[in-house]
This record gives C-alpha cells, sequence and structure tokens, in this order.
C-alpha cells in the first residue's frame, strides 16, 4: 500500500475508535460549536482533560476557530464523517437483513 493511504488508514481508524471522537465529527457536521458546547453533547460524564485528549487527537480533522472561539471540521474531517455515515449506514441495513433472517423475539 502507497505509505500516505496506510498513514491515512491509521488516521481513520483511531479518530473511529472512541464513540467521543466519532460523536464530535458527527456533531460538527452541521455547526461550529464551542468546547463547552461538544463537552456537554458527548463528554459521557469524563473529567474535561480526557475530553479535550479526545478533541485533541482529532488534529487535521477538527480545527479550532480564533475569530469564533469554536470547533469545525476540516475537509478531512467532512471526508471521515462520510466514512462514520457510510459505515453506519451500512452496518445498520446489514443488521436488518440479519434480523429478517433470524428474528430476534
Amino acid at each position: 500500500m502507497v505509505p500516505f493511504l496506510n498513514e491515512w488508514n491509521n488516521e481513520i481508524q483511531r479518530a473511529m475508535a472512541h464513540p467521543i471522537k466519532r460523536g464530535i465529527i458527527e456533531l460538527l457536521r452541521d455547526a461550529k460549536l464551542s468546547f463547552t458546547e461538544l463537552y456537554n453533547a458527548v463528554g459521557n460524564g469524563d473529567d474535561h482533560g480526557r475530553f479535550g485528549y479526545h478533541l485533541r487527537t482529532l488534529n487535521g480533522f477538527v480545527e479550532f476557530e480564533q475569530s469564533t472561539q469554536k470547533y469545525r471540521l476540516t475537509h478531512r474531517g467532512r471526508l471521515l464523517d462520510a466514512v462514520i455515515r457510510d459505515f453506519r449506514f451500512h452496518n445498520s441495513d446489514h443488521q436488518k437483513g440479519a434480523e429478517e433472517i433470524c428474528p430476534i423475539p
């Protein structure tokens, strides 16, 4: 595999590996949000430091806009959001098909 594609693949996997990171990406799909707004929506009771860690590890996917004091998705973040939505769509479609074959009572 081409080295930059391998690196991109690793970055996507790390970003998708934790529900808080996926939540941040999904929340920023339609709006620019402050740290507090993001934390209140997906912080899951984690301390601010741990939540900040998750946000920092999304560097390259999420950027801080100084003028508004809010976070937004970068172009790469929008691509990641599309991957997450596509994954959810295909996963739910697969799950639906499995339930039709073998319904759970």
